[in-house]
């Protein structure tokens, strides 16, 4: 019988994976070194609440598709991230409440987004609190189809314009600086054709005018406006969507 130090991380990997429990998992990581270092390279998820930890476990974990944190992170962070985790799909950045309300000028990520644009090709859905110029860049990835700016209070209708020429599916702009405008630029672009999912909520700009050129979006399969008073209600008269959300 041979040693567990003969088999491949890629082996234990799959032997962890086939455990039904995550503390099944990590008990077995706890046995032996190579078990542990096994369970961090088939980790697909990461999720930290404030400054990114030691590089050197996060180096370690180069499958992961899924990076998330509500912490203060900086552009070194992010270019770390990019390197470690190459095949990241889905970037969550959204701070905590106690720094949602950090000024623009101070949580620049531009550098930052620039690095996992070029580093992680496969990245569908970033989010987080980030800004119009931090939007330009992601407007590189061509892959992207899923975009969660919820809470992105200094992303304006100029993001929009960055946006115009990509084949969004999925886009949230709940609490947003979005106006008429942004809506104008949304629906005479290339995401007019491919939108599904539109949220909206909290966008408080956006009047009755920017609500009836929402026709314009052919395919849009659930729209979230955050509205529930009649008057609204009416404007969408008309619209033929699978799910129109028309929740508080």
């Amino acid at each position: 019988m041979g040693h567990i130090s003969e088999l491949l991380d890629e082996v234990l990997a799959i032997i962890i994976n086939r455990l039904t429990y995550s503390w099944d998992r990590d008990a077995l990581s706890e046995v032996s070194k190579q078990l542990l270092k096994a369970r961090r390279w088939c980790r697909s998820s990461i999720r930290y609440y404030r400054e990114l930890p030691n590089r050197r476990l996060l180096s370690q974990c180069p499958n992961v598709v899924e990076f998330a944190s509500s912490g203060a992170l900086s552009d070194e962070d992010l270019s770390f991230v990019a390197q470690a985790c190459p095949k990241l799909e889905i970037l969550d950045l959204r701070l905590s409440a106690a720094n949602a309300m950090v000024p623009p000028n101070r949580r620049s990520l531009l550098n930052g987004i620039l690095s996992v644009a070029h580093g992680c090709p496969k990245l569908v859905q970033p989010g987080g609190m980030i800004r119009d110029a931090d939007i330009q860049v992601l407007s590189r990835i061509t892959s992207l189809a899923h975009l969660d700016l919820r809470h992105c209070f200094y992303v304006t209708d100029m993001a929009l314009c960055y946006l115009n020429g990509m084949a969004l599916h999925y886009l949230d702009l709940s609490a947003c600086a979005i106006s008429d405008i942004g809506i104008e630029i949304l629906v005479k672009g290339s995401s007019s054709r491919t939108m599904k999912t539109l949220i909206l909520q909290g966008c408080s700009r956006i009047t009755d005018r920017g609500i009836l050129m929402l026709h314009n979006l052919s395919n849009l399969e659930e729209l979230n406006l955050g509205i529930h008073d009649a008057a609204h209600y009416a404007l969408l008269d008309g619209l033929i969507f699978d799910d129109v959300s028309l929740s508080d």
